[in-house]
């Protein structure tokens, strides 16, 4: 499950850095905590 965060976040983060609205939070467990605004709905 590992391989599978890693690539998600791999995965994800380009992306979001073109959104620099949007937060990514990761915590010492190991989860994702992504935190969008209602503001921008994407």
């Amino acid at each position: 499950m590992s391989d599978l965060a890693m690539q998600a976040m791999d995965s994800t983060h380009p992306m979001h850095v073109n959104v620099p609205r949007v937060s990514v939070t990761v915590t010492s467990v190991g989860k994702l905590a992504v935190t969008i605004p209602q503001e921008e709905e994407v």
